[in-house]
């Protein structure tokens, strides 16, 4: 059994000739305005694209089935990629600057066969690196708020929290018979989270760098699964309670020319799912081995 300590501070005052007047209370003082804190990411950002060539990288996955009560459900499947990370922040478009293409090493310690394509709860060969949210462009669909200061590995931080402008209508909520389908074995069905985001960030004070970067998606969200899947599935629909995402980054040394890049670190997903018996999901990413692609084919460590 666990015990409830409670605490009491006892104060006592004494009196000596006239009564003290009390004192009205002072305001509280706003919190700090986060726009600069903004301004120094976006820069960071801005001269970070600018710099960063093409860079490779080891990516190790692991998916774990969850049960309800968040504990394992069966084995864990493994997939080992390598990640190339591609920059271009003269495209119009603030997605194309910054993205992440995959190939597929091993399934599970062994080469992967045509049969492990990449199927729906699997990574995607292409995604766009999250970081483009804090781009001039892109704040204006965000609100965002001062969360405070600490240290973080070491580091002066200022911790900034944002959270999406608008909440779809039920419209826009993701729908799986719209989005990439089913897999041919009907054993799995993919779709896109469309729906407003929350999180927080953390940012390295003096640099402008992200530490961290935490969001998840606002729920929960009915999807509906297509006709075909429907009598296996023995449902209609599934709905999604949560889905929340941390991502930690890390100083990355390079030569040829000498400089330190913050790169991902890892990325720790987590995906709650209830109805028409679709498993739950914990994906754990790690990337290593970070190299310099020069684009005459040669790889500098």
């Amino acid at each position: 059994m666990r015990a409830r300590i409670a605490f009491a501070v006892v104060v006592a005052a004494v009196l000596a000739g006239p009564a003290l007047r009390a004192q009205p209370a002072q305001p509280k003082a706003p919190p700090p305005d986060p726009t600069p804190v903004l301004d120094q990411i976006s820069q960071h950002l801005t001269e970070y694209y600018a710099r960063a060539q093409s860079l490779v990288s080891r990516e190790e996955v692991i998916q774990q089935p969850l049960k309800s009560d968040m504990s394992f459900d069966g084995m864990a499947t493994r997939f080992a990629y390598q990640l190339r990370l591609e920059w271009n922040p003269t495209e119009p478009s603030s997605s194309a600057a910054a993205t992440m293409m995959r190939q597929l090493l091993t399934v599970n310690g062994r080469v992967p066969k045509p049969k492990d394509k990449p199927k729906c709860m699997q990574p995607q060969e292409e995604w766009p690196e999250p970081l483009t949210m804090f781009l001039p462009q892109e704040r204006r669909d965000y609100n965002f708020k001062w969360a405070g200061t600490g240290r973080m590995d070491g580091v002066e931080t200022v911790s900034i929290d944002f959270e999406q402008r608008r909440r779809p209508s039920r419209s826009e909520q993701p729908d799986a018979t719209t989005k990439q389908g089913v897999d041919d074995d009907e054993s799995c069905v993919s779709y896109v989270l469309v729906g407003q985001v929350k999180g927080r960030v953390w940012v390295a004070r003096e640099t402008g760098e992200v530490l961290r970067l935490d969001y998840s998606y606002y729920g929960p969200f009915d999807i509906g699964l297509p006709k075909k899947v429907q009598s296996r599935w023995q449902s209609t629909a599934i709905t999604i309670d949560r889905h929340t995402v941390s991502i930690r980054y890390k100083r990355v040394a390079f030569q040829d020319p000498e400089e330190t890049l913050m790169l991902p670190e890892s990325i720790q997903t987590v995906n709650i799912i209830r109805g028409g018996g679709a498993a739950s999901l914990r994906m754990t990413q790690q990337f290593t081995n970070y190299r310099r692609f020069i684009t005459a084919g040669r790889l500098v460590e």
